[in-house]
């Protein structure tokens, strides 16, 4: 630059000499060095912090790894860097600093799942056909890959469930900025297991002869159980002791269904106990027999007696009761 002046006393005579002085470029540098924290995908985007010493500082942005900068804010999930530029002119020097930041995935739980219901078939497994995120943006498509999925219930038994176990899970569509909090416990749900249908027979019941305890001559027949060893009826007897007519009833039981079955089945004397006895030929040895002959006429039902039958058991109770 020259230098010029002007004098400003007269008592002096003043001879200027040409000469030049210089103005250095300012040292810029950070006064407060650049910084940027990251956040989680779908919050508001954090502030850079930075301030130079000299001019104003431009803030880019790009993936992590690529050149491609610009001044738009990333919005997605990822790994990103961001620069942060002084330019330089004649009075300052220029600045430059990278910093790496990252934008955190999403994530989102599960709070229930709708499962199938379906009948009895041994297993713990049910068909899973919806499963309900929680922390998903409006904007987004975000669902559980459905394909093949199932979950297991508590018990294999018939009933209504309202908690089922989960596998491990994936993520399908928008799935790149979140990330899926799998289930470490049992998930809400409502879903019913029926009991299975079987065919069940029960083949007649001939005539059975009196004992003198309790006789249970039923066979049942199951067609259609998922286990052979799986319980399916109740079989009840009711008059099956005494000459008469005694009932059978089964009836369905834990995880099958069917129609209850009732049948009759006659129990009839032994006439044997006092065979070829008389008033006249009884002996003390025959006690035995004939007290069980007396306790078996006394306690029948000969009402129920065939109408063929019906006088031959009142001559053995007759009979029985005179020995």
């Amino acid at each position: 630059y020259p230098i010029t002046g002007t004098p400003v006393d007269s008592n002096y005579a003043i001879t200027f000499v040409d000469g030049t002085y210089t103005v250095t470029k300012a040292t810029n540098q950070w006064t407060t060095e650049p910084s940027i924290t990251g956040w989680t995908y779908g919050e508001t985007a954090s502030t850079p912090t930075v301030a130079a010493k000299c001019g104003n500082v431009t803030v880019a942005y790009a993936e992590k790894g690529k050149e491609n900068f610009t001044a738009e804010v990333p919005t997605q999930a990822g790994d990103y860097t961001a620069k942060f530029t002084v330019t330089g002119n004649d009075n300052y020097n220029g600045l430059e600093k990278t910093r790496d930041f990252t934008i955190a995935k999403k994530a989102l739980s599960v709070t229930e799942v709708v499962a199938t219901g379906r009948e009895y078939d041994g297993t713990k497994t049910v068909a899973i056909t919806e499963v309900t995120l929680d922390g998903i943006k409006t904007e987004d498509t975000v669902a559980v890959d459905l394909t093949g999925l199932t979950g297991t219930l508590e018990s294999a038994d018939k009933g209504t469930y309202t908690s089922v176990t989960l596998p491990e899970l994936t993520l399908k569509d928008d799935k790149g900025n979140y990330t899926l909090t799998q289930p470490t416990a049992a998930v809400k749900t409502n879903v019913e297991i029926t009991a299975k249908p079987i065919t069940v027979t029960v083949a007649d019941i001939a005539n059975q002869t009196w004992t003198g305890s309790a006789l249970s001559p039923a066979v049942v027949s199951p067609t259609g159980l998922v286990k052979e060893t799986d319980e399916y009826c109740t079989v009840t007897y009711t008059d099956n002791t005494n000459v008469g007519l005694a009932t059978v009833k089964v009836e369905e039981k834990g995880n099958y269904t069917f129609t209850a079955i009732e049948k009759t089945f006659l129990i009839v004397p032994n006439e044997s106990l006092i065979a070829g006895l008389t008033t006249a030929n009884v002996t003390s040895a025959d006690k035995t027999d004939v007290d069980k002959a007396v306790a078996m006429m006394n306690n029948a039902d000969l009402n129920d007696a065939p109408a063929e039958d019906k006088a031959d058991w009142e001559a053995l109770k007759t009979l029985a009761n005179a020995l």
